[in-house]
């Protein structure tokens, strides 16, 4: 016999694959977007780390999607960006998320069957 929360639990696993893969692309886009303004700005990241306050270990693993930032950590990147506001780079990369996700859902329904041609 199978218990309601083992059934409610299988029903909800491919909705918190997709939350996962929407957080992992979303770290993706926000380590793209503070990549190429600290390269606008024509810093390397050691000099990037250093104006912000943090490692240069810690910028590499956001760059890269690696982990989660922290928001003080986010803060202090956001403010050697030149004061470019969270709100601002989230947005951004949420932006960029959509893009990203819209492209595949338009390749999908033009060649659905996933055939080269």
């Amino acid at each position: 016999m199978c218990s309601h929360s083992a059934l409610f639990s299988q029903a909800m696993k491919p909705q918190a694959k997709l939350a996962g893969d929407a957080d992992r692309l979303f770290r993706e886009m926000l380590g793209v977007c503070i990549r190429e303004r600290r390269r606008a700005l024509g810093l390397n990241q050691r000099q990037f780390a250093e104006k912000a306050g943090i490692s240069r270990s810690e910028l590499q693993f956001i760059e890269n999607a690696h982990r989660d930032a922290k928001v003080g950590t986010l803060r202090r990147v956001c403010h050697a960006l030149g004061d470019i506001f969270f709100v601002e780079l989230t947005t951004e990369a949420d932006r960029r998320v959509m893009q990203a996700v819209g492209s595949a859902r338009s390749s999908r329904q033009a060649n659905p069957c996933g055939v080269a041609f």
